[in-house]
């Protein structure tokens, strides 16, 4: 008999690592899973952006157990894994999304930057999936959902070492797939196309505004359609970390059960847009960061609450100096 939808999709219980947490795609993975209750162990390394991401979670999910560690640093990745399983005796599925996103022309690359991708985009996951066999095991199996990219299935203008490092993701899958068969422990990769967090990054920018500045720019973009970061997408909308979250919720519940070695596209279809279509290094948010930028710079100085970001300043220094 097949198991009810309710049973098939359950994961009430079962303990997951997710690292990247902190991150847009990570952040929208634990609401995810947080949500249909299990038991979420989050992992970032420290900072700003790991302590803002608590905030968040310490409202809406305050159960949730944070592990800090470096991606990089193989004692930290052996560290996530013995203390999740010391504080809940079990470990059923990790979800690596950690990583580094940017890479650019061959030839203004390095070797640190390099190793820095390779470490952070790949042998953290090689690590992680090594140190999480033992336990998964005797758990009695598990699922392992590694985040690759679109990018790791075509070329992208000036960006060899990331689409490297998401193309190696895919392949490792596949192969740790076979490998770790026997031991009753499924892995599979899920690769994103478009997630946007442009509005949430307006959102914030709008609260150093006074009014009606705050209004009019928030209500300016807020009117900008998909259509402006996605082009020939086939849907033309934007992303959630949600998105891509669902798709590593299916990979872990008993309903994908005989599914190992896969990769899910949450993409919108991206990946099969036309292949007159414009540049594919995300243009069209590219833009749409642009545009705000100039916007906010012409503002003046009694619009500000505070003193203006120093992001905003720095392109305003750049742009200056590249005018000289």
């Amino acid at each position: 008999m097949p198991l009810s939808v309710a049973e098939a999709f359950s994961l009430s219980g079962k303990v997951v690592i997710i690292t990247g947490a902190a991150g847009n795609v990570g952040s929208g993975i634990v609401d995810v899973f947080a949500t249909n209750k299990a038991n979420v162990v989050i992992s970032d390394r420290p900072g700003e952006r790991l302590d803002a991401a608590l905030a968040y979670y310490k409202k809406h999910f305050p159960e949730l157990l944070t592990i800090t560690a470096d991606l990089t640093n193989p004692e930290q990745l052996k560290g996530l894994i013995d203390q999740t399983v010391a504080h809940f005796g079990r470990l059923d599925a990790i979800i690596n999304c950690g990583g580094v996103p940017a890479s650019s022309a061959i030839a203004d690359e390095d070797t640190p930057n390099f190793d820095k991708l390779y470490h952070t985009n790949v042998r953290s996951i090689w690590l992680l999936t090594k140190y999480a066999t033992a336990a998964m095991s005797a758990s009695g199996g598990g699922s392992i959902v590694n985040i690759s990219s679109i990018n790791g299935h075509r070329a992208v203008f000036m960006c060899s070492l990331y689409t490297g490092t998401k193309a190696a993701v895919l392949a490792m899958t596949r192969e740790l797939a076979v490998e770790l068969a026997p031991h009753k422990i499924r892995v599979n990769s899920v690769s994103p196309g478009v997630i946007s967090d442009f509005h949430k990054h307006l959102d914030w920018a709008v609260r150093f505004l006074h009014e009606p500045y705050a209004t009019e720019i928030k209500a300016e973009f807020e009117e900008r359609t998909a259509n402006d970061m996605v082009g020939s997408q086939p849907l033309a909308m934007v992303g959630h970390g949600h998105d891509v979250g669902m798709a590593c919720y299916y990979l872990c519940c008993p309903a994908a059960r005989f599914v190992t070695g896969s990769d899910i596209l949450v993409d919108g279809g991206k990946l099969m847009e036309m292949a007159d279509a414009e540049p594919r290094f995300f243009r069209g948010q590219l833009s749409l960061w642009k545009s705000l930028r100039g916007r906010l710079l012409a503002l003046p100085e009694e619009a500000w609450k505070q003193e203006k970001p120093k992001w905003l300043t720095a392109m305003k220094d750049k742009a200056a100096a590249a005018a000289k």
